[in-house]
Formats: C-alpha cells, sequence, structure tokens
C-alpha cells in the first residue's frame, strides 16, 4: 500500500514545497513594504525599464516600447505598484503571510515524512525481490487474498444473522398471535372462495340450468332420431345449435328444422301436446315427407296430440297419408280435398 502510494505523495511534496516558496516570497515583499522604496535588484529593474519607456530622448520603437510596457503590467501585477512610501496595506498582512508560510512548512515537513515512508517501503520491495523471499509465488498471495475476502464475506454474512436473529427475537412474543389470527383469515378466505365459486357462472347457476337443459335437450336428441335430421340442442350458454352450428349461422330451411323440433319438444314438457307449424313450403320438396312423417310418429308414440302445418303449394297433395288430413285453401275459401281419416 505505501509504495503504491508512492507517486501520489511525491506529487504532493512536490506542491508543497512550491506553495512554501511562492508565500516566502510574497511575505518578503510585505515585509519590504512597510516604508521607503521596494528593495531588491527585481525592483530596480522595474524601475529603470519604466524610467526608459518614459524618456522622451531615448528611443526604444513600438515594439520595444510594447515589451516594456508588457514586463512592467506584470511586475504591477506580482509586486504592485511602484510605490517609494511602501504599501502600508501589504504591510499589514505581514502576520498573515508569517502564519501562512508556517503551516505551509509544517506541511510540507508532514508530506516529505510520508514520501520517506514510501520511498523506503519501495526500498524494501526492491531488496525483497532480491532475497530468497521472492521465491513466494503468485498463486499463493491470490490465494491468501481470495482468503481474506471469503473471511471478510462470512464476517459480514453473520453480522446480518445476528440482526435478523434479533429481529424475530423481537417478534417471538407475538408469533402465537399473528399465527393464530392468520389461520383464520386463512379460513375465511377459502370460505370466501368457495362461495364466490359456487354462485359463479359455472357454479350453482350452471348446475341448475344443466338439470333443467338434461331432459330437454334428452327429447329433442329423440325427436332428431325419429326425423332422420341433425339434432338440436341447447347449450349452457342458452345458445340453439343444430348440428354443429349455432342457430343464426343456419340456412332458412335449417331454422325451420330446428324450430319444428324445438316447438314438438315445448309442447311435450310443456303438457300442451299442440304444435302450430307454418311456412311448411321452405322445405325442399325431398325433406317435406320427412317433416309429415315426424308430426306422423310424434303423435303416435303420444309425444303430442296433434300438429298443423301450413305452407303455400302449387297443388293439392296428391297422396295423403293415414292419420293426417289435407285442407286446401284457395281465395279464403276451403276446398274439397283429398283426405285420409280423420284421426
Amino acid at each position: 500500500v505505501l509504495v503504491s502510494k508512492l507517486g501520489e505523495r511525491q506529487n504532493k511534496a512536490n506542491r508543497d514545497a512550491a506553495d512554501l516558496a511562492h508565500w516566502k516570497e510574497q511575505l518578503e515583499i510585505a515585509k519590504q513594504a512597510g516604508s521607503g522604496p521596494k528593495q531588491g535588484l527585481i525592483h530596480d529593474m522595474a524601475r529603470f525599464l519604466e524610467s526608459l519607456r518614459h524618456n522622451d530622448n531615448i528611443d526604444l520603437g513600438i515594439a520595444g516600447c510594447k515589451q516594456a510596457k508588457d514586463i512592467i503590467d506584470k511586475y504591477i501585477a506580482e509586486h504592485g505598484d511602484f510605490e517609494e512610501d511602501g504599501n502600508p496595506e501589504l504591510s499589514a498582512r505581514v502576520p498573515e503571510f508569517t502564519e501562512l508560510v508556517k503551516t505551509l512548512t509544517a506541511t510540507l515537513k508532514a508530506s516529505e515524512a510520508a514520501l520517506n515512508e514510501s520511498l523506503d517501503a519501495s526500498a524494501s520491495v526492491e531488496e525483497l525481490k532480491k532475497s530468497p523471499l521472492k521465491v513466494i509465488e503468485k498463486e499463493a498471495l491470490k490465494n491468501a487474498e481470495n482468503y481474506i475476502t471469503k473471511l471478510r464475506q462470512d464476517r459480514d454474512a453473520a453480522a446480518a444473522e445476528v440482526t435478523n436473529l434479533s429481529v424475530a427475537e423481537g417478534s417471538a412474543g407475538s408469533r402465537a398471535k399473528t399465527i393464530s389470527e392468520a389461520a383464520r383469515q386463512h379460513e375465511l378466505v377459502e370460505a370466501y372462495c368457495q362461495l364466490a365459486e359456487a354462485l359463479s357462472p359455472t357454479g350453482i347457476p350452471a348446475d341448475i340450468l344443466q338439470g333443467a337443459l338434461k331432459p330437454v335437450n334428452e327429447l329433442l336428441t329423440t325427436i332428431a332420431a325419429s326425423s332422420g335430421w341433425a339434432a338440436v340442442q341447447i347449450n349452457d350458454d342458452i345458445d340453439i345449435v343444430y348440428g354443429e352450428r349455432l342457430y343464426g349461422l343456419l340456412s332458412e330451411s335449417e331454422q325451420w328444422r330446428a324450430d319444428s323440433m324445438l316447438s314438438v319438444a315445448l309442447a311435450s314438457l310443456s303438457g300442451l301436446g299442440f304444435v302450430v307449424l307454418d311456412r311448411f313450403d321452405v322445405l325442399e320438396t325431398s325433406s317435406r315427407p320427412q317433416a309429415i312423417k315426424l308430426m306422423l310418429k310424434c303423435i303416435k308414440d303420444s309425444t303430442i296430440d296433434q300438429a298443423i302445418m301450413a305452407g303455400t303449394m302449387k297443388e293439392p297433395m296428391k297422396r295423403v297419408l293415414p292419420g293426417m288430413q289435407a285442407v286446401w285453401i284457395s281465395d279464403g275459401a276451403i276446398l274439397d280435398g283429398k283426405g285420409g281419416s280423420n284421426e
């Protein structure tokens, strides 16, 4: 460490020596400023140069006058004006400068002592390098430094653990109460979570809805099997699905089939036993017999009691199946039509 500070201490000693020399000079100037003209070669030379600059009998030339003025200006900046009677203000600062010189002398002495300490250490290191001790390998020094670093880390960790233990010890008295309160709050949270889950759309309401929809969807499945059409179902979101598509995505004829099966299911479950289906003609010609046979089968197995289907047709039905009656209405009047039994 001492060797590493050698350059720093050398620079400080140099600065302190320069500061001391400067203020010693200032102290001498202040002492001479007490009374009478300033004494010394530099002051005599400055006064002589100033007299030459203002002597009309001597021609210094423009460059010489400028150079002389620059020298005189620098002199005044450093030593003050030419005062034959002295400088009382500067003279009054002699005690101040004396104390400053005394302080700087002590500072320089301390800096030189520190510098000598580093110089001695550096010399000792050089001697050690020449001695048998140089066999100490760098790896051993590195291991020692690493070990010291680990010891410091262990010390810091131990200090932190002591702090944590102190805090834990301080709160040990209220620990049991804290645990009890935490357990109670945990039970409340669990209860509220269960309540929220039960009241959510996927909880009790969903169970009630599924219970109500189950018989409806089962009946719709049975009706679809009798018709040969795709099954109509009502999902948990109360959406009507025909096959695998939502009701709004169906064609007009597919919506009529879904509506007819839903009407049959509602008539059966409500006990009404009666359906009326308009726009029978929206179905393709090949699909109309399926609708008629579905109604006849639902009546036969007592799913419903009666069904009326109406549509705009080109001509009366040529063949009326047993168990149904065909009525042709033209211009608001019922015409005789071919019909089967009145069952």
